[in-house]
């Protein structure tokens, strides 16, 4: 199956949002910072803050994340993107997100 590619921005800085507005089901995701981007990132569950998070910062910097489970959905592990959160340090940036569907 193709990937399919989103993006993501936060309009306030400091303020976590999920990924998506409702349940998207994947089996593998990437997040890329936007090549606009002029602050950090950070990814992690809805209690994300720049202490706790993965963190990115460059137009480069992306992260890979496989097929896990991050909370029981079914028999199969799968990831909901729903349950990723981002926050930004500019307000306004945000994230590439390439997947594949569940």
């Amino acid at each position: 199956m193709a990937m399919i590619n989103a993006t993501k921005v936060v309009a306030v800085a400091g303020t976590r949002e999920p990924l998506t507005v409702g349940s998207v089901l994947v089996k593998q995701v990437v997040i890329q910072v936007l090549s606009t981007n002029t602050g950090k990132v950070y990814i992690g569950d809805n209690t994300v803050v720049a202490t706790v998070a993965i963190e990115l910062g460059f137009p480069i910097s992306g992260v890979l994340l496989p097929s896990i489970r991050m909370r029981p959905v079914s028999v199969t592990s799968s990831l909901d993107l729903h349950d990723l959160y981002i926050d930004v340090s500019v307000s306004g940036e945000g994230v590439q997100i390439f997947y594949e569907p569940f």
